[in-house]
């Protein structure tokens, strides 16, 4: 699971968990939200499953 997509949408996360403020947050997200595509569009079940671990990650964290 060590792909460049996988990498970069582990640096996106880690990046919006250590953003200060909600623009920068939300700036991320949307890049975050870019590479997931690419991941979707993969077929690669391990990191289709990584992908989802961490959105859930983020929707626990900053959605009501």
């Amino acid at each position: 699971m060590n792909s460049r997509v996988t990498n970069t949408i582990d640096f996106l996360f880690r990046r919006i968990e250590d953003s200060k403020s909600m623009t920068e947050k939300e700036r991320i997200l949307d890049l975050f939200f870019d590479e997931s595509k690419k991941i979707r569009g993969s077929n690669n079940l391990d990191e289709i499953k990584h992908l989802r671990k961490l959105t859930q990650v983020i929707i626990d964290k900053y959605c009501d």
